[in-house]
This record gives C-alpha cells, structure tokens and sequence, in this order.
C-alpha cells in the first residue's frame, strides 16, 4: 500500500470515530484545556494509559504491517496541541 492510502484510511476512520462520539452525545464542552502528549514511539498500553492520565480519550486504530511492533507511529490530533479535556486522540499503530 502507499503511504497517501494509508493516511487517507487512517483519516477516515478517525473522522467516523469523531462523529460516532459526536452523535453519542461524547462532547467535551466546558472542560478544561490540556495538551495532546507525544505518544509517537510507544507502545499501545503505554500510550493509552499517558492519554488517559491527560484526561484525553483514545480510539486504537491497527494496521498491519511486515515491521509492525506493536508501536504508536501516528496520532491525531499532534502532540502540543491544546485540546478540551475528555477530547478523542487516535492512534494509529502498526501490528504484525
């Protein structure tokens, strides 16, 4: 696969996760605001629970791959970014 189809198919499945969110009523308004932490590198138990200490919520998206170990090589929103608490990070990470 190229690397254009990928990030179009991790896109889209992050948008379907935000809607879904969306529509069951997951919203965030009011909160406080915290930054998205770096969890580019890191394994998935490891990433979701610094999302989770961040008070942020975390869609897990797997893709195969020949090198896949079991680590985060993507996030949306980046690290840095200053979000509402209780917002939803995906994290794309690559599995064997």
């Amino acid at each position: 696969m190229s690397s254009s189809v990928n990030r179009a198919q991790f896109f889209a499945l992050a948008l379907l996760a935000a809607l879904l969110l969306a529509l069951l009523g997951c919203s965030s308004t009011g909160r406080h605001r915290v930054s998205v932490p770096n969890v580019v590198g890191l394994s998935e138990g490891v990433a979701v629970t610094r999302m989770s200490n961040a008070d942020l919520r975390v869609v897990v998206i797997r893709r195969r791959s020949r090198d896949g170990a079991g680590l985060v090589v993507r996030q949306d929103p980046s690290a840095g970014v200053s979000v509402k608490a209780g917002t939803t990070v995906n994290i794309l990470v690559e599995v064997r």
